[in-house]
């Protein structure tokens, strides 16, 4: 539900926030001909289907937003449909996930049906934090809709229509908290291909200390995501309890070997995020360049062992109090 969808947002804008290249990455498809008869798609056959041929459109508050070829990816990952596009000319980022996806309208309702996110990101400035992401997560005051009219299991293909409300909290002249918001209207997507499914097992283990206090992760997240020519490993653990999410990332080139953090989401960077609340999305915590990540073994069948200590700041204000993250431990496997 919205614990599962945050840490998928919180990761997919820490890929695409600081990269100003256009998005590259390797998308599963069929090399030889696929059946067009396949779930969402309207017959017929095709041969050698073009990954970078998918186009997303919208308007952004009445202004015209658009992203084509390597600048819109899509995967599913542990049952999550996540695409998310750059706009060809400004950089700004929407990102929309669909935990469940099937085929006709789903509301963005946590309620009932598939839990569905989004999100606007405006041109990341790191010297201006009021140029956070605006997320709408189905509240009153963020309502949105997706429909899916192509979900073609075959090849790989999507194609939909969606628009949404979405909301940022930032600090006004006099220091107050203000609610600022983003109409997202028309917007459209056609002939996205997607990656395939990413998976994770049962028996993956995620462990941290946060100022001393263990994080308890009920729910463990992994899954492997491929852009700009790099193939990163994301783990995400979530007390189902609290609504803590801890997220880590890092290259899955990586060999056993102690490497730093760094601060700033970059291909194939290694960097954690925290989110205290995952329902407040507002605040959320990034690694500071430093700490360790460690990796001690990655075993024959892919297991990805190791610890990990840092120190996390909060993204918005760099001045709160920062978090010790110590006694990280991680075995997972993004098969």
């Amino acid at each position: 539900m919205i614990k599962k969808i945050l840490p998928v947002l919180a990761l997919c804008l820490c890929i695409f926030a600081c990269e100003n290249e256009p998005l590259e990455g390797e998308f599963v498809t069929d090399d030889t001909t696929v059946d067009g008869g396949g779930m969402g798609d309207g017959g017929g056959d095709s041969t050698d289907p073009d990954p970078t041929a998918g186009t997303f459109s919208a308007k952004v508050d009445g202004v015209d937003f658009f992203a084509s070829g390597t600048n819109v990816v899509a995967g599913i990952s542990i049952g999550t449909y996540a695409i998310a596009a750059r706009d060809n000319v400004t950089g700004d980022e929407i990102l929309i996930t669909v935990e469940t996806p099937t085929l006709g309208e789903l509301p963005f309702n946590f309620e009932t049906g598939s839990t569905v996110g989004a999100a606007y990101d405006p041109t990341f400035d790191d010297d201006d934090p009021e140029s956070s992401a605006y997320v709408a997560l189905g509240e009153a005051d963020t309502p949105g809709v997706i429909t899916l009219t192509e979900l073609n299991l075959d090849s790989g293909q999507t194609s939909g229509t969606f628009s949404f409300t979405a909301k940022r909290e930032v600090f006004n002249d006099d220091g107050e908290i203000v609610e600022e918001f983003v109409e997202i209207t028309e917007g459209e997507f056609s002939d996205v291909f997607y990656t395939g499914d990413l998976g994770g097992t049962d028996d993956n283990v995620f462990k941290a200390d946060l100022d001393g206090t263990e994080l308890g992760a009920t729910t463990i997240l992994v899954s492997t995501v491929e852009f700009a020519g790099e193939t990163v490993l994301t783990i995400s653990g979530i007390n189902d309890t609290t609504n803590q999410v801890l997220g880590l990332q890092f290259n899955l080139a990586l060999t056993p070997g102690t490497y730093e953090f760094e601060s700033l989401p970059s291909p194939g960077a290694t960097i954690m995020t925290y989110n205290p609340d995952a329902a407040d999305p507002s605040v959320v915590f990034g690694s500071q360049s430093g700490g360790s990540l460690t990796i001690t073994e990655i075993t024959a069948d892919g297991r990805y062992i190791g610890t990990f200590e840092l120190t996390l700041q909060n993204f918005i204000d760099p001045a709160a109090p920062t978090i010790e993250v110590t006694n990280g431990e991680f075995n997972v496997s993004p098969l």
